[in-house]
């Protein structure tokens, strides 16, 4: 199974010793049970579309989003306007969590190709009334009053801004093609070059401090890493190997946690460059780049083509998406496991592309349709023990858990329960639906030892979800 991982120091300590098979069953269960610990505390995450991107009778679509806390956001875009019309660049912003958006002056005349340079692509929320733009042609915006002014900014260039990233008010970088690396420490009064960079393509950067900041090379790495503000930098080795014979596998993006810890996120993708055999991965470093490892590389993910979007929080939750049939990963583990989920919306919109956290457990992501269409959703993450009160309320309960050759359902609640058993990929294994009121004993010696999720339903709508372990012995 390919989201649980078992660190093999416990594996070497339980069967490299002379303990018996009872003992060795035990502490494997005991160290399955240490690894979802997380998965009985956190459901599920939840979507809901807050904005479809429609305005007296106009295609919105957006490119990012930035959140400075649950009720401020703001998302950049253009309007979609097939007719040959000029199209206009886009700023809106909630105040009130995504119920209501308003529609800001960015104080940029209209431009007549949608393929011209001169898209807004990144947008930073420093605070409620601190946001940073940045876009093609070397465009940089700034607000210092939540919008209700933007001032264009001189970048000194003419390229492509693909990121940037502030500390404080006063000191930030943004970073895009051609080596570009611009860095300022008054608020973007002035905006300084650095020279002497290879002529790369930066996807995304961060600032640590004044002083600590990294860039992140599209494709194949490596980190550019600064500790006294670009005079001088270091740079680690490539993130992949770009002459691998069978897949071309390409960076797309990363965040960065910390100076040592990054994830970077892409695809693979064939020689040919054939999107439909294209396939996600996720790689992590916990050194600052020296070396590589893999939390996540799916050859049969609904996300078809590539990962275009991954967002952690501090509590270690997270978001990961891109393009392909509405699929969506999410971790409650900080990235060490990446679990399948599909977002369930009415909606048009089959990929994503940007995401951030809006505080605590919840995000704000941007859905798409070939870039063309766009909207915003609304993702939560809540709390739920898998005794939940809708379980106590309804009188289920399963047992023995973990589970060897098989489990029974037990609902004495006189309530119309039906339960359902998925892998940790989402994918439907068993269902059953006990007698109001009786026991359904679930045979499990065809099913893989592994963490199963059992959702128990009511009229069709969820009430539970609780992890069952299957360990044959």
């Amino acid at each position: 199974m390919r989201n649980l991982r078992i660190n093999d120091n416990i594996l070497d300590g339980i069967f490299r010793t002379g303990i018996t098979v009872r003992k060795n069953v035990v502490m494997l269960i005991t160290a399955l049970v240490i690894l979802l610990l997380p998965y009985l505390i956190f459901a599920q995450p939840t979507y809901q579309l807050v904005h479809d991107g429609f305005r007296d009778g106009k295609q919105y679509a957006y490119l990012d989003i930035a959140c400075s806390n649950e009720s401020n956001c703001t998302v950049v875009g253009f309007v979609n306007n097939p007719t040959g019309n000029p199209y206009s660049r886009v700023i809106e912003r909630t105040t009130d969590g995504g119920i209501t958006w308003t529609i800001q002056q960015s104080g940029l005349p209209d431009y007549f190709n949608a393929f011209e340079n001169a898209r807004l692509n990144k947008v930073v929320a420093i605070d409620s009334l601190n946001v940073v733009i940045v876009g093609d042609s070397g465009i940089i915006l700034r607000t210092i009053n939540a919008g209700n002014t933007w001032i264009r900014q001189s970048s000194g260039v003419s390229y492509k801004l693909s990121d940037v990233s502030f500390i404080d008010s006063a000191n930030g970088t943004a970073v895009g093609g051609v080596g570009l690396i611009l860095a300022t420490t008054d608020a973007g009064t002035t905006w300084r070059q650095i020279n002497g960079l290879p002529i790369v393509y930066f996807s995304s950067c961060k600032v640590f401090t004044s002083k600590i900041q990294s860039a992140f090379k599209y494709g194949y790495g490596p980190i550019f890493h600064t500790s006294d503000g670009w005079v001088t930098w270091d740079t680690t080795a490539s993130l992949l190997d770009p002459l691998n014979p069978d897949y071309k596998q390409v960076a797309r993006n990363s965040q960065f946690l910390d100076p040592q810890k990054v994830i970077a996120y892409g695809s693979h993708k064939t020689k040919d460059n054939l999107p439909n055999l294209a396939n996600c991965y996720i790689r992590g470093t916990t050194d600052g780049g020296r070396s590589w490892t893999t939390s996540y590389d799916m050859f049969e993910s609904r996300i078809s083509y590539e990962l275009r979007m991954l967002l952690i929080n501090k509590s270690g939750i997270g978001l990961a998406s891109g393009t392909g049939d509405r699929g969506m990963l999410y971790t409650i583990d900080g990235g060490k496991n990446w679990i399948s989920d599909s977002v369930n919306l009415e909606s048009r919109f089959t990929d994503f592309a940007a995401v951030s956290n809006s505080g605590g457990n919840n995000f704000f992501m941007i859905g798409t349709q070939l870039d063309l269409l766009g909207g915003v959703i609304k993702v939560g993450f809540h709390s739920s023990k898998v005794e939940s009160y809708e379980q106590l309320k309804l009188g289920t309960h399963v047992y023995p858990n973990p589970a060897n050759n098989s489990f029974t359902i037990y609902s004495n609640s006189g309530f119309d329960v039906s339960f359902e058993l998925y892998d940790m990929l989402g994918r439907l294994v068993r269902q059953a639906h006990p007698a109001v009121g009786g026991k359904f004993v679930l045979n499990t010696d065809d099913i893989a030892s592994g963490a199963y999720r059992l959702i128990a339903k009511y009229n069709n709508v969820k009430i539970s979800v609780t992890t069952i372990v299957i360990i044959h012995s």
